[in-house]
């Protein structure tokens, strides 16, 4: 029996006892049982990045070539889809020895693989689960388990950081020039999902972006001056795109500002300065003097 075949037979004699946990809080770590699983363990290091992608992708098919556009970037193998296929195989069997393919927490889609947690255990899962009930209990139950959350994402860093929830609406200002900068009219992001996660924001149908966004006109004029002091704040250059959420219709919060907004024709900035009556053309070229200005 070769190195690789009694390593096999090892894992298996001792993955066998144990319960699958994954914690994602912090660094990735992988638990079979009381066995810490690293990248040996696992396969190797590719075996271990592609658990890492499906898992933080958990419930979601991964398509081959996204994963191998991850693993490998522009130095692909000349058969991807095989040696993707043998790392996985090796992770599973190291993973959950004896199962069954379809019965593994790796499950095999068209064209891609998919996490099934089934019945391991995922810390930020737990997290989600406690948050959500606290945020459904009344005191003193929901501090103890907001308390409970907190000292579970505390194992992982010594400094954490609570946001309270915001519910309103996301609008969005373009931003143009270097010490006079200019903002455009707003726009608001509008989808029907609970949230905006990647899946909502880039899939085909999920969203509609109203420009101008219906605002009063006083909000109107409040986030345009916000976008241009939060542009000043930072000392931007040419171009940028700052992020609000509005409260009531009338409360506004300043969200983020993105240094380098997508800059596609159907992308939010030039549909803003559009709507601000500077086409696209005239929008590269404005942006074209700005950096030439900076030099």
């Amino acid at each position: 029996m070769n190195e690789e075949a009694r390593t096999d037979e090892k894992h298996k004699a001792e993955g066998q006892k144990g319960a699958l946990a994954f914690s994602v809080l912090g660094e990735i770590r992988v638990q079979n049982g009381e066995r810490h699983l690293g990248p040996r363990e696992l396969g190797g290091i590719k075996s271990k990045q592609i658990l890492e992608i499906l898992l933080l992708n958990r419930g979601h098919a991964v398509s081959k070539d996204s994963l191998a556009d991850l693993l490998w970037g522009e130095q692909l193998p000349t058969d991807y889809f095989g040696a993707l296929e043998s790392h996985v195989s090796v992770l599973r069997s190291r993973l959950q020895p004896g199962t069954k393919v379809r019965e593994s927490v790796i499950r095999t889609e068209p064209g891609g693989y998919r996490f099934v947690p089934g019945d391991a255990t995922i810390d930020l899962d737990h997290f989600d689960a406690l948050v959500a009930e606290a945020d459904r209990a009344r005191p003193p139950k929901s501090r103890e388990l907001l308390t409970a959350a907190l000292d579970l994402a505390a194992r992982h860093d010594r400094r954490l950081l609570v946001e309270r929830a915001v519910q309103g609406r996301e609008v969005e200002v373009a931003v143009l020039g270097n010490d006079a900068p200019e903002a455009s009219v707003p726009g608001e992001v509008c989808y029907a999902g609970e949230w905006y996660d990647y899946e909502t924001k880039y899939g085909q149908g999920h969203t509609t972006f109203k420009v101008p966004a219906p605002l009063a006109p006083e909000v109107t004029a409040r986030v345009r001056e916000l976008a241009i002091r939060a542009f000043q704040a930072i000392d931007g250059a040419g171009l940028a795109r700052v992020d609000f959420f509005i409260e009531n219709d009338s409360h506004v919060l300043v969200n983020e500002i993105n240094t380098l907004p997508g800059f596609t024709a159907t992308s939010a900035y030039p549909k803003l300065w559009e709507a601000s009556g500077i086409s696209y053309t005239e929008l590269i070229s404005r942006l074209i003097d700005l950096a030439r200005e900076r030099r």
